[in-house]
Order: structure tokens, then C-alpha cells, then sequence
């Protein structure tokens, strides 16, 4: 409040609105910083959760015993620790054969997928020529339109040429740019490599390198970290993938497709089973601890090279 006289010398009273005391912000900075910590703290600890719920549920329910699933004071942490649900679905599944069925499809697929990728993308982010947007277009087409709109003729095709219940009916689509995302793999190379400097190719060419040893002595190199993420992200997707194992495979059993089976006919898998749903419950969590523990072995592994890959403040130039 201020005081003032007006033309006739009365004394008049204002609120000065302006006058903020500095108590009330230095109020409102301490208010702010207590609260943001803690809503961005309950809001990644809600993600989280959700994200790790599964993985908890899975771990929990694959090692407890009977007893332990009709008692109802255990949630989390099982009494009674157990590897029978374990032991037995190794023996009916198969594990062996099927992990290696699975590794060879999704390995080698992966690794075809992100070498062809990276080579097409490469060429739309680098070169013109007639045509390109309308390739390109095709390529974010076939991210739009579903996989199901070509399986039946994929099959017929592949049925002439002998090639089914094989790991070539993979193996082939992969080669061609047409595995699992592969649009959009292409997409996130193209990306990258626009990204970079011309002139590092430009230098290349001057020094006498072609195209194909540009690509392989300066843009790949610097391009490990796109390389491991696509790679990664394929290999899960055939390792996770049902649709197309079960329908050019019959024989070749991967993990993937003995587990939806296993689903379906646990009850005739194991004739002696009392087919209770906790029971269920354990042997399905068993089976899918089973099939992720590799990937996630993979990606442990991997872990610490995913996180220290970044685009190098100065570009990889080998002399």
C-alpha cells in the first residue's frame, strides 16, 4: 500500500499491484522444487512398473511350487523354491532343437536384414536417381500396409519354389529388403546417413574411393550405433515373431510357435496334469521365461555397447 495526496490535499490510500514481496517467490521456488522431483518421480516409477510388472510375475510364478500357488499370503516371494516346471517343459517342448531352430532364423535373418537395409538406405539418403520418390513412397507403404495383405501369395511362391519349412523362406525376404519392418529399418538409415556431412564422402572421392568402399571405410563405420539398434530390434521381432512360423513352418519348430501350442494343448502335453489354472498359470510363465531368457541374456550382454554407441563428436576417417 502507498500513500498519496491528491489536488485538494486529501491523503489517499492505493494498492500498489506490482509490488510482489520476495518472500511469496522465493515461496513459490521452494513450492516448485519440492513438487516437480516427486511428480516426475511417481510418473517413471508408474512406467516402470508397468514395464516390469510382467518380468516379475513371470520370475515369481515359473519357480513356485504348488503348495505356494493355493496359499494365498504368498504374492511375490515364493517358500517352497522349484525347477519342476522348468525340467518339464525343457523335455516336451524340446528346448534344444527349438532354441537352435530359433536362433538360426532370427540370427540370420537379422544380420541379412540389417546389411541389406543399411546398403538401401544408404542409397536414398545419398544418390538421385529417376524414380526415387516413388520407391521411397513404396518403402513407408509397406510399413502402412499390414504383412497380411501378401502372406497368402508370399506362400504360394514359396511353396513352388520348395522353399518352406525352411529357414530360406526367412533367409529370402530378408535378402530383398521385405523381412519383418524392414520399411522401417530402411527409414531409420536413410534418416542417419542424410544426417551426415557430404564432405567426408566428398574427400572419399577425391582420395579415389568408390561408392561401395565409401560406404564400407567411412559411412558404415560411423554407423554402429543405428547398425546395433536395428539388429537388435529385428532379432527380437523374429524371435518374438508367430504369424510367419506358423505359417511357413511345420517341422522347424521355434520357440515362439512351441509356446503358442503349448497354450493351446498343455492339458495333452502332460496327460497326468491337474489342469487347475495356477498350475496352467506356472507351466505358460515357465514356458515364456524360457523363450525370453535368451534375448535378454543378449541384451544384457549388449547393454553397456548400446549405450555408449553415439554419432562421434569427430567422424570415424580410417587413412
Amino acid at each position: 500500500w502507498t500513500y498519496s495526496q491528491d489536488i485538494g490535499g486529501a491523503v489517499v490510500l492505493t494498492k500498489n499491484k506490482t509490488a510482489v514481496p520476495e518472500w511469496n517467490r522465493w515461496k513459490d521456488r521452494a513450492v516448485k522444487k519440492a513438487i516437480w522431483p516427486l511428480c516426475r518421480f511417481a510418473i517413471l516409477f508408474g512406467i516402470c512398473f508397468l514395464l516390469v510388472y510382467p518380468l516379475l510375475f513371470m520370475f515369481t510364478s515359473a519357480f513356485r511350487s504348488r503348495e505356494d500357488m493355493w496359499n494365498p499370503s504368498v504374492v511375490w516371494i515364493t517358500r517352497h523354491f522349484t525347477l519342476e516346471h522348468i525340467h518339464t517343459l525343457i523335455d516336451i517342448i524340446h528346448y534344444p532343437t527349438a532354441l537352435k531352430n530359433t536362433l538360426l532364423i532370427s540370427v540370420g535373418s537379422a544380420l541379412l536384414q540389417t546389411v541389406v537395409c543399411s546398403l538401401v538406405g544408404y542409397g536414398f539418403a545419398r544418390f538421385a536417381f529417376k524414380g526415387k520418390g516413388l520407391l521411397f513412397a513404396v518403402v513407408i507403404l509397406t510399413i502402412v500396409i499390414p504383412p497380411q495383405a501378401v502372406t497368402i501369395s508370399n506362400f504360394m511362391q514359396f511353396k513352388q519354389m520348395g522353399i518352406l519349412d525352411t529357414p530360406l523362406a526367412f533367409y529370402l525376404p530378408a535378402l530383398t529388403a521385405n523381412g519383418i519392418r524392414s520399411g522401417l529399418f530402411i527409414f531409420i538409415f536413410r534418416q542417419f546417413f542424410r544426417g551426415m556431412p557430404v564432405e567426408i564422402e566428398d574427400a572419399a572421392y577425391v582420395d579415389g574411393c568408390g561408392p561401395v568402399r565409401t560406404f564400407l571405410r567411412i559411412m558404415l563405420p560411423n554407423a554402429l550405433s543405428p547398425v546395433l539398434i536395428v539388429f537388435l530390434f529385428s532379432l527380437v521381432w523374429y524371435w518374438n515373431d508367430t504369424f510367419f512360423s506358423g505359417m511357413y513352418l511345420d517341422q522347424f519348430k521355434t520357440l515362439s510357435v512351441t509356446l503358442e501350442v503349448l497354450k493351446n494343448n498343455l492339458g495333452v502335453m502332460l496327460p497326468g496334469l491337474q489342469a487347475d489354472q495356477f498350475t496352467i498359470s506356472a507351466y505358460l510363465q515357465a514356458g515364456v521365461l524360457l523363450i525370453v531368457a535368451p534375448v535378454l541374456l543378449i541384451y544384457i550382454l549388449l547393454f553397456h555397447y548400446v549405450t555408449l554407441l553415439r554419432l562421434p563428436a569427430k567422424y570415424i576417417i580410417p587413412e
